[in-house]
């Protein structure tokens, strides 16, 4: 015979975890609210409220959550403020997706002073992490010189390193730099 806890669907098993304070099964719960999953009903305001349960015990990704959340004022009311708050406390546990999104609040003046200088330092970071979508950021800024210099050898070599990262769409921004360079010849 199975004990009975075996038997407990996991939807209650992940329940019973959470209730007794555990930020990663509090996160997990919050992620099977926020996506519908796993047995749990899709459900905005008890993804919030178990995201920031965990997001408020130092869980980087919960932070990440609860800033996405708050951003689109999903299970919260929209407030850029308190976006910007969980993307920071993210960032500062060095979450590339995270220093990506405070980049992108610089960049937005989402919450913060528009800054495209700080935006570019935050999507260094996150590039040097290995961050894809922050290397093709980089080097877009590159490309456009928003927040940095224009350099189009500095703008080619970061979209091969988002191409290398996964990022497709970098292939076109190559050839077209390499296009528009190859003119100047």
């Amino acid at each position: 015979m199975f004990p009975a806890f075996l038997l407990l669907p996991m939807r209650l098993l992940m329940l019973a975890r959470a209730l007794f304070g555990g930020a990663s099964a509090q996160y997990y719960v919050a992620r099977a609210y926020y996506a519908g999953k796993n047995g749990f009903p899709r459900d905005s305001a008890k993804a919030a409220h178990w995201g920031l349960k965990s997001a408020s015990r130092d869980h980087p990704i919960a932070q990440l959550m609860m800033g996405e959340l708050y951003a689109a004022g999903l299970g919260v009311p929209p407030d850029k403020a308190n976006a910007y708050l969980w993307f920071r406390k993210a960032a500062d546990q060095r979450l590339p997706a995270a220093i990506h999104s405070v980049g992108w609040c610089f960049e937005q003046g989402f919450g913060v002073p528009r800054n495209y200088e700080k935006a570019f330092a935050c999507w260094l970071e996150a590039a040097k992490l290995g961050f894809g979508e922050s290397q093709m950021a980089v080097a877009e800024c590159y490309a456009q010189g928003q927040g940095v210099a224009t350099d189009t050898r500095e703008a080619i070599s970061w979209y091969r390193r988002a191409l290398d990262s996964g990022i497709q769409r970098a292939a076109d921004q190559i050839k077209k730099l390499q296009a528009g360079s190859s003119h100047h010849t």
